[in-house]
Order: C-alpha cells, then structure tokens, then sequence
C-alpha cells in the first residue's frame, strides 16, 4: 500500500476526495491544496490515468521533520538515491517552503541537491549531473 498526494486548485479538494474514493482510494484526507490518501499500485495507475480534479499524483520518498538545513540535508541524503534513478542520468530540484533557517527556496533547492549528489559520491564514488 502506498502514501500518495494528489494535488489540486484550491477549492476542489473535497471534489477530488469523491473522485479518488470512487476510483478506490482509502483513508483520504482533504488539506489545502490537495488530498492524501492510501492505494496500491494499480490505483496510482488509475488515478494518473483517470483523475480529471488532480494536476499532480505524487509518490512521497520519505517523511521527516525540518528544522534546520541539516536536518533538510540529512533527510535528503537517507533516501536510497542510486535506487531510484542511475549516476548516468540529470536530474533537477524544484522546491518551494521556507522557515526561520531555509529562508529562500533557493537555498532550499541547493541543499536538496548537495544531499543527493553527496549520496552518489558516498556510495558509487560518482555523481550525477545536476541541470
């Protein structure tokens, strides 16, 4: 079973909860901006496929805490990267969120990416290029 999100335009939450329910979706909870939920593989297809509220089905890598931009590196950097995408492929961060320590989301994005690439390095002594 899997954690899934689906994002929406505001406003279409609830509508986007009936059309996952009805798609087989379990424990939906509505929050602003989208709805999480649980499903299996077949439903992430479906809800992909079929969802005509959701702009994005996203699949969550991992959940912790940030409070600091360690603790967002060191998050990052848990995550068994070189099993999800090889050295030899690019890759691109989009963040958004800030706090009283991640203040622009440049930075953000910067720490994201030193974390994953430092991972590459760790673990294959090679890097993955950054677009």
């Amino acid at each position: 079973m899997n954690s899934l999100f689906a994002s929406t335009a505001r406003g279409l939450e609830e509508l986007l909860k009936s059309e996952l329910e009805a798609l087989g979706a379990h424990d939906c909870k509505v929050v602003q901006g989208g709805v999480h939920f649980q499903g299996d593989d077949r439903l992430l297809y479906q809800s992909l496929l079929w969802s005509r509220l959701a702009s994005r089905i996203l699949l969550p890598l991992n959940e912790f805490r940030v409070h600091s931009d360690l603790d967002l590196y060191l998050g990052v950097q848990a995550i068994d990267w070189p099993s999800i995408f090889g050295v030899d492929k690019t890759f691109a961060v989009h963040f958004s969120g800030v706090n009283e320590e991640i203040r622009n989301s440049q930075y953000g994005a910067l720490k994201v990416k030193d974390a994953i690439v430092d991972s590459f390095t760790r673990k294959l002594d090679q890097r993955p290029t950054v677009a």
